[in-house]
């Protein structure tokens, strides 16, 4: 089994908590710690607490992390980026677990603490903005060379897209570029190829009782959000997969940085002719990767 700690943004687009699901489902994975990211860390900790406990995984450790990019954000970035609409599913678990004060921990602290317990043995599949990794790295510089890799779901190389993980915080995911980590990019243009259908939602609802009814209600509270999407896009499962398996894509070496000052291109990802620093998605076996998915959250 692959020892992982996964740092994600659950409760926004659907797929971190169908993502998640998937990962403590999945036998090949050994999550030892879960983190989470952006506004509302708290409540994002509480909806992956909720779906520890219908997996029957409630000894995994969770961290509360950075709420905001290392830059800051402007009053009216902040207005924006805050509304707690963005929040769709933190409704889907129970009253009594939104009300209860818990303790909280640190998702910095708590990425240090695993990756010195396992030094070149856990990976990080990184599934939203990379502010907490940024910030472990910056606290304890000598991870670096302890970390395994990291696998993330973000940036944009085959078309001009300053994609939401890599935006959210330039200066983090520049942090995270020039650490010298083995780097595993699942790009927007790529990962957005698996979409799950209204019939593979409906299955997924009716599998697994409880799971499955939780899973349904997220799906639900999301999709009026959905614009354009005709189901919920499985950007973050990519990540995942590599951490056990990385036949299901096809990647090319390059050297990426992000652009962190330009008016109109801050947060892209910009490919140069140095030597490389991450495999980059170009394909992936989408119909097998849908198969493996279903197979595990509804199995």
């Amino acid at each position: 089994m692959t020892r992982i700690i996964v740092d994600t943004d659950i409760g926004d687009d659907v797929d971190d908590v169908l993502a998640l699901t998937f990962a403590l489902r999945c036998p090949h994975l050994d999550i030892k710690a879960i983190t989470t990211v952006t506004p509302w860390a708290d409540k994002r900790s509480k909806i992956v607490k909720h779906l520890l406990k219908l997996n029957g995984k409630t000894d995994i450790p969770v961290g509360s992390g950075i709420e905001l990019p290392m830059r800051g954000l402007s009053d009216d970035e902040l207005a924006r980026m805050t509304t707690e609409k963005r929040l769709n599913q933190y409704a889907a678990i129970p009253l009594e677990e939104r009300e209860r004060e818990e303790e909280r921990v640190n998702a910095a602290e708590l990425i240090i603490q695993m990756v010195e317990r396992y030094p070149q043995d856990i990976s990080i599949a990184a599934i939203g903005p990379l502010s907490n990794i940024a910030l472990a790295l910056r606290l304890r510089p000598s991870i670096a060379s302890k970390i395994r890799g990291i696998a993330l779901m973000g940036g944009e190389v085959q078309v001009h897209r300053q994609e939401h993980n890599i935006t959210w915080d330039p200066e983090a995911a520049e942090v995270v570029l020039t650490s010298g980590i083995p780097l595993f990019f699942g790009t927007w243009s790529v990962t957005r190829q698996l979409v799950l259908s209204p019939e593979d939602c409906r299955i997924i609802e009716n599998s697994n009782a409880e799971l499955g009814a939780f899973l349904g209600d997220c799906i639900k509270r999301w999709w009026p959000s959905k614009g354009s999407k005709t189901g919920p896009v499985m950007y973050d499962l990519a990540p995942l997969v590599w951490c056990f398996d990385r036949s299901f894509f096809e990647t090319s070496p390059m050297h990426l940085r992000v652009e962190t000052s330009g008016i109109l291109t801050r947060g892209m990802t910009i490919v140069s002719d140095q030597t490389p620093n991450a495999e980059v998605t170009t394909g992936m076996r989408s119909e097998a990767l849908h198969q493996l998915f279903m197979e595990t959250v509804c199995g």
